[in-house]
């Protein structure tokens, strides 16, 4: 397995934007098992290389909404699932929030990336203004880490062998001195109103 062109070719932009060789290394050890791989992986994912574990490389299925170690094919549990049960919403009474997070994780991956916004995927709850709103916001919290030298990336996976649990950070953030900053979006229908 390995990250796909696209996904490779941003892991190499990251390296080229750490300021020290810590960072560099930090982002190197971070992707090593997914760049070194034979299968294309659409999504960034973490080795374990980093804490020298048994930690494997599981990545994120969008639809349905599941993880999967690629090597052994074991499905993991998420993490919202393990903290909150399963969902029950038989009536899609949560449908707007889940809809509404995604938009923001979809704004968020976008900036991170630093793609154009002509690049966002069309969205699900927010109007023009609404993402015009978050847009600022984002690109604010993006600014701030950025001037203090961190490398920001968008959805990565990370997952815990022991407890067969995996998710998603919103945004990791790799500091210049190699420390690792998750950084996670919040969002509810109260807050586009």
């Amino acid at each position: 397995f390995s990250l796909t062109p696209e996904k490779s070719k941003k892991v190499a932009e990251y390296m080229g934007k750490a300021t020290t060789s810590v960072q560099r290394d930090t982002i190197e050890q971070l992707f090593h098992a997914a760049t070194k791989s034979n299968e294309n992986i659409a999504s960034f994912a973490v080795s374990s290389k980093l804490t020298n574990s048994n930690t494997p490389l599981v990545i994120h299925i969008k639809d349905p909404h599941s993880y999967v170690d690629i090597e052994s094919g074991e499905a993991y549990e998420s993490t919202t699932k393990k903290i909150k049960g399963e969902l029950n919403d038989p009536n899609n009474d949560f449908e707007f929030n889940r809809e509404l997070g995604n938009d923001f994780d979809n704004i968020a991956e976008v900036l991170a990336l630093n793609l154009t916004d002509k690049e966002f995927p069309i969205m699900k709850v927010l109007d023009t203004e609404q993402v015009k709103v978050a847009v600022s916001m984002i690109t604010t919290a993006l600014d701030y880490y950025r001037k203090q030298g961190a490398v920001i990336i968008p959805q990565v996976v990370v997952a815990d062998a022991a407890s067969n649990t995996a998710g998603s950070i919103d945004l990791l953030a790799v500091h210049d001195d190699g420390t690792l900053q998750v950084i996670d979006l919040k969002t509810s229908k109260n807050s586009i109103k």
